[in-house]
């Protein structure tokens, strides 16, 4: 994980700030569907912006980003195939009364702070994002979630861009990055699913569920993926069919904590080596909450 987010920083500092501070044009309040459209495809490019509040639900055609100012949209965020929305700008908040529905091929970069990713415009600063419903993506190029509040459950279902670490299409493939699915330090309170992702990278750190973690049949191509780690848990914890398996590969984190019952990879007598542990030695995956 750490190896990886000097990636991470190279796709969002080293490049993102070119395209996305050119901003487009915010679409009008008051119509019950606006949409936001702005082009990603070359350097340096102009992304649409995503600002102040919106009547009803937002759709996004190309690229579009949250970086003039907080933004509430009142209904749904909704990416388009294909499209992008980097939501991970310095005290530019992301609040959404409604659902986000990430479609095929999209992708979403939101919420960020100093500890585990970053803000592109500030390294020091923190952008938050509240969804109040469901975030929901199907088969989509990557998911990058930071400091978030979902109200419902969160589901990631296939996409990924494959099980390549090779430069991407979309944002990712735009600064030579691979893409990857991560999701730390957010708070879901319902059900948390990921399944079926085929990617370069993949971890779930420090996320509050209040329901159950399932983390299945997902295929990554960095060794050290699959780091589902230092999760609370308030249902059960379900882990199975990954390649690689669950981990804790270079994070240096703690292990699930489970109210519920912990089974497959994350089960409570599985034990993985962790190098920030005694010494380099094994520790359990998860562990029964206090």
């Amino acid at each position: 994980m750490r190896r990886f987010a000097q990636a991470r920083l190279l796709l969002l500092a080293g490049g993102a700030s070119l395209v996305l501070l050119a901003t487009g044009t915010a679409p009008a309040l008051g119509t019950s569907t606006t949409t936001c459209t702005g082009d990603l495809s070359a350097l340096p490019g102009s992304a649409g912006t995503i600002k102040g509040t919106y009547s009803g639900n937002v759709v996004v055609n190309g690229a579009c980003a949250v970086d003039a100012g907080s933004a509430t949209i009142n209904g749904n965020l909704i990416l388009s195939p294909n499209a992008t929305v980097v939501a991970a700008f310095a005290s530019d908040n992301l609040t959404v009364k409604g659902s986000i529905q990430i479609k095929d091929g999209a992708a979403l970069i939101m919420g960020c702070n100093p500890e585990s990713f970053p803000c592109v415009d500030n390294a020091g600063g923190t952008a938050t994002a509240k969804v109040l419903k469901n975030l929901m993506a199907e088969a989509p190029l990557g998911l990058v979630v930071h400091n978030t509040l979902v109200s419902g459950k969160e589901v990631v279902d296939g996409g990924g861009g494959g099980a390549t670490c090779d430069s991407s299409p979309g944002v990712f493939g735009v600064f030579g990055s691979p893409a990857y699915v991560d999701d730390e330090d957010t708070t879901v309170h319902g059900n948390y699913t990921i399944e079926n992702v085929q990617t370069c990278w993949l971890g779930t750190l420090r996320v509050k569920v209040g329901g159950n973690l399932t983390d299945m049949n997902n295929t990554m191509a960095d060794p050290d993926a699959g780091e589902v780690v230092a999760n609370v848990v308030g249902g059960n914890i379900s882990c199975s069919g990954n390649s690689p398996a669950v981990q804790y590969g270079d994070s240096g984190a703690a292990p699930n904590e489970v109210r519920g019952s912990a089974s497959g990879e994350c089960g409570f007598n599985v034990l993985s080596p962790d190098p920030d542990y005694d010494g380099g030695g094994p520790q359990p995956i998860s562990v029964k909450s206090p």
